[in-house]
């Protein structure tokens, strides 16, 4: 597995961190780290990762899908 990291733009609303985490479960990944600060700014989530390198492909694609990337 190798480490990824991404910036995420996601709606000021409930679940919408848990969606995003649940796409990288479903690919077998692993989050490593997520920094996120309401204060500074409520839509940006910034993820680590580990996955494998066509997991992590998936991943994006799906995150894109729902406009989180």
């Amino acid at each position: 597995m190798n480490k990824y990291s991404f910036v995420a733009r996601m709606p000021d609303k409930p679940g919408a961190l848990h969606r995003a985490a649940e796409i990288v479960k479903s690919y077998s990944g692993n989050i490593i780290r997520i920094q996120y600060d309401r204060r500074i700014d409520p839509a940006t989530v910034f993820f680590e990762v580990a996955a494998t390198p066509e997991s992590y492909s998936r991943m994006k694609k799906d995150l894109h899908a729902i406009g989180y990337l």
